[in-house]
């Protein structure tokens, strides 16, 4: 998924920090989101407990395997298919990694740095990548 040990290394070590700061981050990261894209909130009924935590989850999941593309693309393909089912949409995906790494730059500040955005953007490209795949896997099987 990544090129090279370093940028694996980039993203397991800022998310650490991140991680280390969750109660500040996970909600500050889905205010930012629900400020950029407000009819994404109607996504997430009820206790927002439930879904920060979901979220989390699947974070740590994705960058356990940043490394690991067999495990992940597979898995991000099958996430992308039940979003699809929930009503998420590819335009969401860029308000959701900008508010991510709006989230990690003021929570991380100078800690994260440029070099570590520019992983995380790769990153993010190819879950965005994978997951819109997922979705329209499941719609030519739909129909």
């Amino acid at each position: 998924m990544t090129e090279t040990m370093t940028e694996v290394m980039m993203i397991r070590y800022s998310f650490g920090l991140l991680a280390e700061r969750a109660d500040q981050a996970v909600p500050m990261f889905f205010g930012r989101l629900f400020e950029l894209a407000p009819r994404v909130r109607m996504l997430f009924p009820g206790e927002m407990a439930q879904h920060q935590k979901k979220f989390t989850m699947m974070l740590v999941w994705v960058v356990e395997r940043v490394d690991k593309p067999a495990e992940l693309v597979p898995a991000l393909r099958d996430l992308g298919a039940r979003h699809h089912r929930y009503g998420v949409t590819s335009e969401m995906f860029e308000p959701a990694w900008a508010a991510l790494i709006y989230t990690f730059r003021k929570v991380l500040g100078d800690a994260f740095t440029l070099e570590m955005e520019a992983c995380w953007m790769r990153v993010l490209e190819v879950i965005a990548s994978e997951m819109e795949r997922g979705a329209e896997d499941s719609l030519r099987l739909a129909s």
